[in-house]
Parts: C-alpha cells; sequence; structure tokens
C-alpha cells in the first residue's frame, strides 16, 4: 500500500514539473517576443 502510494506521489510530482516547465518555457517565449518588438 505505502508503496503504491509513493509512486502515485512521484508521478504526480513528476505531473507538476512537467507543468512549471511548460510554463517557464512559455514565459521565456513571451520575454523573447516582447524583447524582440522592442528592437
Amino acid at each position: 500500500m505505502a508503496r503504491k502510494l509513493i509512486s502515485y506521489q512521484l508521478s504526480v510530482i513528476s505531473y507538476e514539473l512537467s507543468v512549471i516547465s511548460y510554463q517557464l518555457s512559455v514565459i521565456s517565449e513571451q520575454g523573447y517576443q516582447e524583447k524582440k518588438a522592442d528592437g
């Protein structure tokens, strides 16, 4: 039972990390677009 719980938590953490990395890529993309617009 505990092993299932740990594997579930790990999958949730990896999912959250993928969401965070996606958000970071979106933010960096927006910053790049803004810099391009300025220049």
